[in-house]
């Protein structure tokens, strides 16, 4: 059994040996949590996310790359694309060799 079987699609996207942990898909209007008005209700969401993935991943014994370990970040390169809130859009540096190709 996979160890992110049960995250897998709504919360984990794998692509080979990589993965990515996907945040909430609203901003809910920057609600803030009722018990702490310090923080917004999509930053606790996918806090809580990631601390069951990472939870089980360590469970399984396996190891995730410091170098390529990238966390609340508003958009990232991935095989190609950019992702991001706003959705996913090829890379600049994808289009170039496109563009540049014979």
């Amino acid at each position: 059994m996979w160890i992110l079987q049960e995250e897998i699609p709504q919360h984990v996207g794998i692509f080979i040996d990589d993965g990515g942990i996907k945040g909430p898909t609203s901003r809910y209007n920057d609600e803030v949590l009722e018990e702490n008005k310090g923080i917004r209700r999509f930053i606790w969401e996918y806090a809580v996310t990631l601390e069951r993935v990472l939870f089980r991943i360590e469970e399984a014994g396996l190891t995730i790359s410091g170098k390529k370990f990238a966390v609340c970040v508003p958009e990232l390169e991935i095989v190609g694309h950019v992702v991001g809130y706003y959705g996913r859009t090829i890379s600049e540096r994808k289009r170039n060799k496109i563009e540049t190709w014979p």
